[in-house]
């Protein structure tokens, strides 16, 4: 049996590789559930598998006219341009929301909880279905594998180099001749 045998067994693994393991490990378990939610965008309701008929359930985004933003002033509040929510009823006349979110304008965003609202669609000009985007999943999850392979190139080599183990031998003591 070598020397080497006799200090280490021949499993053991030099603890930097171990570290590295563990180290990518605890980073990619939060980085891959966040990129499971996806990405999504907004299609017009005609454009979205089953058009209007569909809508029961989904979560859409509609526009106001200004009659419409006069309509939901008593429900929602002053100057609503788009209202966010998912749909508990469509009617060929009328949409029943659950509302989410509500916008006055571009950058003027405001959360809702909940509160259900009956909006004629002569009161809509324009209706969207959130719809998930593959070709925006794709580029996530290809930046988020980038990134962990970044990480992970960084974490193993901080954890230490190729670690084999072995020390090398031991130096001989030195003799010094005496007078």
């Amino acid at each position: 049996m070598t020397p080497d045998r006799l200090v280490r067994g021949a499993t053991d693994r030099p603890r930097s590789t171990v570290a590295g393991r563990v180290a990518r490990g605890i980073l990619l378990l939060p980085v891959a559930a966040w990129s499971l939610v996806g990405c999504y965008a907004y299609l017009p309701a005609a454009a979205a598998p089953g058009g209007d008929a569909g809508l029961a359930g989904r979560t859409v985004r509609v526009t106001l006219t200004p009659e419409g933003t006069r309509l939901v002033q008593p429900v929602l509040g002053n100057g609503v341009l788009e209202v966010e929510g998912v749909v508990a009823k469509a009617g060929p006349d009328s949409l029943w929301l659950a509302v989410r979110q509500v916008a006055t304008g571009p950058r003027d965003r405001f959360a809702s909880t909940g509160t259900q609202v009956a909006l004629p669609r002569s009161a809509l000009s324009r209706l969207e279905v959130q719809q998930l985007s593959r070709r925006r999943t794709a580029l996530l999850a290809a930046a988020v594998a980038a990134v962990l392979a970044t990480v992970a190139s960084v974490a193993s080599s901080s954890f230490g180099g190729s670690g084999s183990g072995d020390p090398g031998p031991s130096p001989q003591p030195q003799r010094i001749p005496s007078r």
